[in-house]
């Protein structure tokens, strides 16, 4: 991500993804408005060298110039408890005013604005989702995505290779990565925008 384009989240849960895409657009260190850490649990835990880090990364935050305050991000969610809990969590890490969160379906998915890229951790089928309903939603989340962001790069991090088989779409660069145990990939897409125009031989 270039820190430059709008960026949508068609499964956005608790809308981690997004939160922290902003954070990261604010140049906002990851933590910085928590009060404890969990490492302040350890036995060798050293508190000098623990507030010496952490008030370097409060002073670097102060230099950075500052960027537009503009609505960059946008989140989606059948579930509307994940949204309500995704509103909650912007709050609190003080970038909901930079994201837009709405309940809704992929299969009815649309993009945003004109230009963007598609993040998204789609339920693998190990954890979350019945895998008959997930290959529906990893269909109608392909279809929308052709049909709506025709040319906008799409990153979906994959823990269920056959249910990635449904998007039907060619991957451009695979990343392998371990995500809460799982072994994954993330995977970048990039949605054709040429049409295919579709000829048959003339009957004689």
């Amino acid at each position: 991500w270039d820190e430059k384009k709008p960026i949508v989240d068609p499964m956005c849960g608790s809308g981690t993804i997004l939160i922290e895409a902003a954070l990261r657009y604010l140049r906002r260190a990851p933590g910085t408005l928590r009060k404890s850490f969990a490492i302040q649990g350890l036995k060798n835990f050293q508190e000098d060298a623990w507030d010496r880090v952490l008030n370097e990364v409060i002073e670097q935050e102060k230099d950075i110039e500052e960027r537009p305050e503009q609505l960059m991000f946008f989140g989606y969610d059948n579930d509307k408890r994940a949204i309500k809990m995704a509103m909650e969590n912007a709050r609190k890490a003080g970038v909901d005013h930079l994201i837009q969160f709405h309940r809704g379906d992929v299969s009815e998915l649309e993009a945003p604005v004109e230009s963007g890229v598609v993040i998204t951790n789609p339920p693998y089928g190990i954890r979350v989702g019945d895998e008959f309903f997930l290959t529906e939603a990893y269909k109608n989340l392909s279809h929308s995505l052709k049909e709506h962001f025709k040319g906008w790069d799409v990153y979906v991090l994959s823990g269920n290779r056959e249910l990635t088989k449904h998007l039907g779409m060619k991957a451009e660069q695979r990343f392998p990565v371990v995500n809460g145990g799982i072994d994954c990939r993330l995977i970048h897409y990039k949605v054709k925008s040429e049409k295919i125009v579709r000829t048959t031989k003339s009957e004689t």
